[in-house]
């Protein structure tokens, strides 16, 4: 067995990164995330690339992934193919021996059978334009309602597909959470199996398993802050630059778009006081500590805990003379409230 680091282990960290992490690690060999590779080469280039790879002596096993290419539109397709095209390209310039593919979801009315000519039909055409020398790693994804869930699945699809280039993708992630039979091991030819996803889980029930769930914590009050302003904290420009999450989020979901697009990490929070973000993957974090603050005479708030003899705070409350509440940073809008004491 020849090991790896994975892209998607790193998360946040570039390309470059990635490969000198996978070296200096002592893997011989690193999975490139397909979003991180294009970031190298708009910013950088195939030479860039290449050159790291050979600065580190790690190889590419894979570009992981092309998704959704299952049960697609006309133009989504169309999209798939090109981006499978390019994908082969790279690969063959880096020597990169497999591009991951990963499956759509299926309408409702799918059965099993549809399932599985619909999956080989997409790989056979895949397969096409990555030949002869760029394999497709056909990954089913476990407990996210797409169509290729388990491991017995998938050798299904890659079975009636029957190119010598196109395997599957065995991830212990996926198929726990999928539930995959490990009598489907006996279904697998050992030259099918292309790449082998070694990771863990929660400590969760296998229902409540997902990829897919995203927490982003901010610097907000009810909603999202037109600017970087909370009464009297300015947290700063970093403040605002995930104003537009909800539209990213609904993006995501209404186009049936990975999550990962949305947000790579599955927790990304505000951290005040450095005001800056910051990605995590357990929530909540085990490195936090409980601290208990304390209300104190005078409206101080303190880690010291109170002592009997502390005198009370103290106002008085007039219903026909209410102090006016404003709106602001603090609800919803920069609007004064109306007075409503006579309604």
């Amino acid at each position: 067995m020849r090991l790896g680091l994975n892209g998607a282990t790193t998360m946040k960290a570039d390309l470059f990164t990635d490969i000198r992490a996978a070296g200096e690690a002592g893997f011989e060999l690193v999975e490139l995330w397909a979003g991180k590779l294009d970031r190298a080469l708009q910013d950088r280039g195939i030479a860039a690339v290449q050159d790291a790879l050979a600065a580190t002596g790690v190889q590419p096993w894979a570009i992981n992934s092309i998704e959704h290419i299952s049960f697609s539109n006309q133009d989504d397709e169309r999209n798939i193919k090109e981006r499978c095209r390019q994908l082969s390209d790279v690969a063959r310039q880096i020597g990169c021996p497999y591009i991951v593919v990963v499956p759509g979801k299926a309408p409702q009315s799918a059965d099993e059978q549809e399932i599985v000519e619909e999956s080989a039909r997409i790989l056979s055409v895949l397969s096409d334009i990555a030949k002869p020398d760029v394999g497709l790693a056909f990954e089913f994804i476990g407990g996210q309602g797409l169509s290729v869930g388990t491991l017995g699945q998938a050798i299904d699809a890659v079975e009636a597909c029957g190119r010598d280039n196109v395997g599957v993708v065995l991830d212990c992630f996926h198929f726990y959470a999928g539930g995959s039979s490990f009598e489907d091991f006996d279904k697998l030819k050992p030259e099918k199996l292309f790449i082998f996803h070694i990771n863990d889980a929660e400590d969760l029930p296998r229902e409540e398993l997902r990829d897919s769930h995203r927490l982003l914590i901010g610097p907000w009050t009810h909603g999202i802050n037109p600017d970087s302003v909370l009464g009297e904290l300015d947290f700063g420009d970093a403040a605002l630059s995930e104003n537009d999450s909800t539209r990213r989020w609904l993006d995501c979901m209404l186009h049936r778009e990975n999550p990962r697009k949305f947000q790579e990490a599955p927790i990304r929070i505000f951290v005040m006081g450095i005001n800056l973000w910051r990605d995590e993957y357990e929530w909540p974090l085990s490195r936090a500590r409980p601290v208990s603050y304390y209300l104190h005479a005078g409206g101080r708030l303190s880690t010291e805990t109170p002592h009997g003899d502390e005198p009370p705070d103290q106002y008085c409350y007039d219903p026909d003379d209410p102090v006016p509440t404003l709106g602001g940073n603090h609800s919803i809008s920069a609007l004064t409230i109306p007075d409503s004491t006579n309604s």
